[in-house]
């Protein structure tokens, strides 16, 4: 069924495990970008990861982080793996008459440059709101663009937690881990090496 509102923010993801970086990036996103609803993707098998938990552990930590915000939805997608020649027409046909808004750290800006299949067609097709990861400022994320030769509609964004990782809260970090989601980690499943 087709989504009546102008404005979707398709969020793609691992989520492994969902945390307060990304939610603050979704909400900060919603504003700048003016967008009406985000939906959170996460990736059954992702590109160049491996030892990824199992979805379900993975969505049952987004329903939970995203609960109390009703302009946040999931959705998963046919596609274990997404791909823009894929993904894209599902995405388009779905919320057709939707602008769709792309959601990216600015670390996956930085793989732009590694031969991205259908770039062109993707940058063409949504517009990009980058977060702002870790050390990466502004004109990093506007040098990286523009080595694509590609022209991008794009809005930088700045949230907090821009330094909270998945991966350190796996290896037993707590800070950044959403409470209701860290207890889920520890205390149903104890999906890592550390209990959190």
């Amino acid at each position: 069924m087709a989504d009546r509102l102008r404005r979707i923010g398709i969020y793609s993801g691992t989520f492994d495990p969902v945390h307060e970086g990304h939610i603050g990036f979704a909400l900060e996103a919603l504003r700048c970008c003016n967008l009406h609803k985000i939906i959170f993707i996460p990736e059954e098998k992702p590109r160049g990861k491996q030892m990824v938990s199992d979805i379900a552990h993975r969505l049952e930590m987004l329903k939970i982080a995203t609960e109390e915000y009703d302009s946040l939805g999931i959705e998963i997608l046919p596609q274990k793996t997404l791909t823009t020649n894929q993904t894209l027409p599902y995405l388009q046909q779905k919320y057709f008459g939707a602008e769709l808004t792309l959601l990216i750290g600015s670390d996956i800006v930085r793989t732009f440059s590694c031969g991205w299949p259908d770039l062109g067609l993707l940058l063409s097709s949504v517009e990009l709101a980058v977060g702002l990861r870790g050390q990466d400022s502004e004109n990093e994320v506007l040098q990286m663009l523009a080595q694509t030769g590609l022209d991008a509609r794009f809005k930088i964004i700045k949230s907090a937690h821009a330094g909270v990782s998945s991966t350190k809260i796996r290896d037993g970090g707590v800070d950044g881990a959403n409470r209701k989601v860290s207890d889920y980690i520890r205390s149903k499943r104890r999906l890592y090496r550390a209990e959190n």
